[in-house]
């Protein structure tokens, strides 16, 4: 499985691998974004299983890349993991297709369980 992270910070991106890892989906292949310029062009030009993308980024924010990939056609399954947990902030991830939102600090079998309910692990051959 292509995982993407996208955060700009390089230690939010490394603890995202790391706390993936660490929950037990192991051997899977990691490209990363520190913006979302950057996570778009890999999105549409080399498509991940999977996005785990930050909330707020500069200059092009996580909700922006979402609804720009999927304005290009994108069906990627695109996942948030950020510290603002607002009500409006999730209902917007949600409403722009996001498969979930998961609030910082998060444990990793949280992590897991929402990586799991996109449906991506099923497709991987046994």
């Amino acid at each position: 499985m292509r995982f993407l992270i996208v955060d700009d910070s390089a230690a939010a991106r490394a603890s995202l691998r790391r706390a993936i890892e660490l929950s037990g989906l192991t051997g899977h292949t990691y490209t990363e974004a520190s913006n979302g310029p950057e996570a778009l062009k890999i999105i549409l030009q080399s498509p991940p299983d999977l996005v785990l993308c930050d909330w707020y980024m500069s200059p092009l924010n996580g909700l922006r890349v979402l609804q720009t990939a999927r304005a290009q056609g994108s069906r990627v399954p695109f996942g948030f993991v950020s510290s603002d947990t607002s009500a409006e902030t999730q209902a917007a991830a949600v409403t722009a297709g996001a498969a979930f939102f998961l609030g910082k600090p998060y444990a990793q079998q949280e992590l897991r369980e929402a990586i799991e309910k996109t449906g991506v692990l099923d497709a991987l051959p046994e």
